[in-house]
């Protein structure tokens, strides 16, 4: 792909990101949900979306575990439409429509599991199943990205054997991740935080979290010679023709917020490799925004970054960088 042409694409993937998200997350507000959680951007879009709602109580309770009966509605709901029950239980018809078309393999969760919580495993064959046959995503084919995805994951051996071919397609498509130690945990369940992010990344690509990328900086920059030298604090301003940028992170070294002012982070380099993509940015009421980081920000080496009032793509070094 051309600079030019990439360049492009990454304006126009970020102006409808923003748009949608600015949208969506008008008027969410819960008790327990604060903008500080790293999946806040996520769950409030799947609110403003209505694929998921909060509780009589004004809460969210975003670590409860979510069932599988409500990951299976939330997605057909929002891949194919809202359906009445068929039987006893609030979620048959759902589960039905998931059957028919075959987002949910046969047998693959009867009806006493569905109101347990569902493993990552299942999550990811549901995910891929549904951007192949529903939203019409081609598999990946290429043996060596596969193998590469599939030898990356420590614990594969794990994975079941009908559920491997599904969890390392959804991890390419950037559906979902692994954890910071090299592990899926195939038979983990998910938290309705986690839940939120993979449905939302199902339905939005442009919210998806891609394995790291083989492009070098200079098939992704053409303005390198912004690069400043770093200030000694966390928090610092960057003013390339009197344009302030205003970049400051909280949260641990492998989980945090990376929140910005007058920028829309795409990336976060270390080297020449990308190690983190940013989902979705929401903005508040004083044009801040706060961008989810999910791998160890002290080793990220530099922050790709897109202003949206001059259109340029800008190289911040990484404040955390030790």
């Amino acid at each position: 792909m051309k600079r030019s042409n990439y360049i492009l694409s990454i304006v126009l993937i970020i102006a409808v990101m923003i748009g949608s998200v600015s949208a969506y997350a008008a008027g969410v507000n819960f008790s327990d949900l604060k903008q500080s959680n790293w999946a806040y951007s996520y769950i409030t879009d799947l609110v403003g979306r209505g694929g998921i709602s909060g509780y009589p109580d004004g809460t969210f309770k975003p670590n409860n575990n979510i069932t599988a009966a409500e990951f299976v509605k939330i997605v057909v709901a929002l891949s194919v439409g809202t359906k009445g029950p068929v039987g006893n239980h609030w979620a048959s018809g759902y589960m039905q429509v998931a059957t028919d078309l075959e987002i949910v393999p046969e047998g693959m969760l009867p009806e006493d599991v569905w109101n347990k919580p569902l493993q990552r495993q299942k999550m990811a064959v549901i995910l891929e199943r549904t951007a192949q046959l529903v939203n019409k995503e081609v598999a990946v084919t290429d043996s060596a990205k596969l193998e590469s995805i599939k030898s990356g994951i420590k614990d594969y051996d794990k994975i079941c054997e009908y559920c491997s071919e599904y969890v390392v397609q959804a991890i390419i498509r950037g559906m979902l991740t692994g954890y910071p130690d090299g592990t899926f945990g195939p038979e983990k369940t998910a938290t309705r935080s986690e839940a939120s992010a993979m449905i939302i990344r199902l339905i939005d690509k442009t919210q998806r979290i891609y394995p790291t990328s083989e492009k070098s900086l200079d098939e992704l920059v053409t303005n390198k010679e912004v690069m400043v030298e770093l200030k000694d604090v966390i928090t610092y301003t960057y003013d390339p023709n009197a344009a302030k940028y205003e970049v400051s992170y909280s949260g641990s070294t492998s989980k945090g917020f990376l929140n910005v002012k007058d920028l829309y982070v795409l990336a976060l380099i270390q080297g020449d490799k990308i190690v983190d993509q940013t989902g979705s940015i929401p903005t508040d009421n004083k044009g801040n925004r706060s961008a989810v980081i999910n791998t160890d920000i002290t080793k990220v080496d530099y922050i790709l970054s897109y202003d949206n009032a001059t259109g340029d793509v800008i190289v911040i070094p990484n404040p955390l960088k030790q």
